[in-house]
């Protein structure tokens, strides 16, 4: 039962308002599409890396991935193959080849399943909404990092 300004000096999900209720599912449902996203960016990754590592007499099978819009001149998979598509190494926090240079699309998938989680938890101490905040400042600075270089 959701009942709107609960006097009651316990947590629980009767102080839930209606609009808080419906924000966390918004958020759950955003971040749900934010893990599929980074998911599917790994997997057209995972292909176009193994596109171009055959070496077979017809060149290896053609793939295009969803994101690959040739009407507008889109190519989300000759993104994913940047220097910049392996954040971590590109910007010298580990060398290039180490276990933690990992795929972009790695860390969005941690951050999306941290946000998703976050929303279900309570609400504790700042330090939940430090990291929320410090690691989206760091995603925002890191996209436009990527856009600017492209």
């Amino acid at each position: 039962i959701i009942v709107p300004y609960s006097k009651s000096p316990h947590k629980s999900i009767s102080s839930f308002t209606p609009m808080s209720a419906a924000n966390i599912l918004n958020n759950a449902f955003l971040c749900i599409i934010g893990i599929v996203l980074s998911a599917y960016s790994i997997y057209v990754e995972h292909k176009v890396h193994q596109r171009d590592q055959y070496d077979g007499p017809d060149g290896g099978e053609e793939y295009q991935a969803l994101c690959d819009i040739d009407l507008i001149g889109a190519s989300c998979s000759a993104v994913f193959s940047l220097p910049e598509g392996k954040m971590m190494s590109y910007f010298g926090i580990v060398p290039e080849g180490h276990a933690l240079d990992v795929p972009n699309g790695v860390l969005g998938m941690l951050f999306y399943t941290y946000s998703f989680i976050r929303h279900f938890k309570k609400k504790g101490p700042l330090t939940g909404l430090a990291v929320l905040f410090t690691s989206s400042i760091n995603t925002i600075i890191c996209t436009l990092a990527i856009a600017s270089s492209i």
